[in-house]
């Protein structure tokens, strides 16, 4: 099978891949024909979809849509598009249409095809693809499959990932994000839970895992404010059409309380609630958890202030071990967050922390208690109140 991954276009590159397995069939029963008028077809749809995506004016203003095979095959030469070499074997499927229609090929005299020149025209689809493919690159830069490929074959790639991006077009970008890379993410989730149910822990699938949320972010960074706007929005299906599981680690992986304003306000508050029935599910809350929170406190209001703030309080009074990140990340969350919520919110904070340091003093935990006073403290002198 050839890799079509720099073509952009999801259908016209799922045609190609279609027409290659078919090839490939054909060559191993012996469809001579079948493998000419195939090869033909790859050939010819490669070359015109590279003259309809540039322009030259040496063309002279020709429709790359009504070109002839052989006259597309001379125009890419020309313009260095694919090597004369491979040009020169092009002569093998120049006149594949005529194989459709056996009087032609009688009249023309020309020869049948053979196993020699069906291997020759399997061997020019390979010869066009690696061609185009380079060419393509240097001109557009990286598709979206190509630098998920790369992703996933490269573990230094994301070192790169930035200057990689700087020729990625925000289409690219767009496809990565919302189908590409969550796609792929949920195949290796199944693969990794397939194998626990086994006993086998399926450590690659992991690795690969945590190497594509990290590099999603990178993408996100990197693209235009109308993407960010999609990505963002992208979630509020995700919440309204997956299920419970899948929606919990879809938010884990690829969703980030920060890109809130991003979202519609008519669908803001069904992401609020879900973020906060999230605390309360979770609490005491992980350090990678209350990374992603981050942004809802700006969105906080009168109503669910406490349903926000209480899992905050369980975290930094956890006794978990395995939550000490936590405890640290919850009680700088939450004094960060003076700076956000409004005054009426962070009345209520300052009121219910007391509430809470002075429950816990009566049942003599000083720990939890000095645990939340800090927290108070720190909230104050970020954000004085007039009391």
């Amino acid at each position: 099978m050839h890799d079509f991954d720099f073509i952009a276009g999801a259908e016209f590159r799922a045609s190609l891949e279609a027409d290659d397995r078919e090839m490939e069939v054909c060559f191993d029963n012996g469809a001579w024909k079948s493998v000419h008028v195939l090869a033909g077809s790859i050939v010819e749809a490669l070359l015109v979809d590279y003259l309809a995506a540039t322009s030259d004016p040496r063309r002279g203003g020709k429709d790359p849509l009504k070109l002839a095979l052989a006259d597309a095959i001379s125009i890419c030469k020309t313009e260095k598009v694919i090597t004369e070499r491979t040009a020169d074997l092009s002569t093998v499927v120049r006149s594949y249409r005529n194989l459709i229609h056996p009087g032609r090929t009688v009249r023309t005299g020309e020869e049948q095809p053979s196993a020699n020149s069906a291997r020759i025209a399997v061997a020019l689809v390979s010869l066009i693809v690696d061609d185009i493919a380079k060419v393509r690159r240097s001109r557009f830069g990286l598709t979206a499959d190509q630098l998920l490929s790369k992703l996933e074959r490269d573990s230094n790639a994301l070192a790169i990932l930035k200057h990689l991006l700087k020729d990625v077009t925000a289409e690219n970008h767009e496809r990565l994000l919302i189908s590409l890379i969550p796609d792929r993410y949920f195949q290796l989730y199944a693969q990794e839970q397939a194998a626990f149910s086994d006993w086998e822990p399926d450590e690659n699938a992991y690795k690969n895992r945590v190497h594509l949320r990290a590099a999603y972010k990178i993408i996100l960074a990197a693209s235009t404010p109308e993407v960010k706007e999609r990505v963002a929005q992208r979630f509020v299906a995700v919440l309204r059409e997956d299920d419970g599981d899948r929606v919990l680690e879809y938010g884990d992986a690829f969703f980030e309380a920060h890109t809130l304003e991003l979202i519609p306000e008519n669908h803001r508050p069904l992401v609020i609630e879900h973020l906060i029935s999230r605390m309360a599910a979770a609490a005491p809350l992980t350090a990678e958890l209350i990374e992603m929170l981050e942004g809802v406190e700006c969105f906080i209001t009168e109503e669910n202030t406490i349903s926000w703030l209480d899992p905050i309080i369980k975290t930094i009074v956890s006794t978990v071990p395995l939550r000490k990140k936590g405890k640290e990340a919850a009680r700088d969350y939450l004094i960060r967050s003076a700076n956000t919520v409004d005054a009426t919110c962070a009345t209520i904070v300052i009121s219910r922390l007391k509430v809470w340091e002075k429950f816990y003093a009566a049942r003599d935990n000083s720990v939890a208690a000095d645990a939340l006073a800090a927290a108070r403290v720190g909230f104050e002198l970020e954000r004085p109140l007039p009391f």
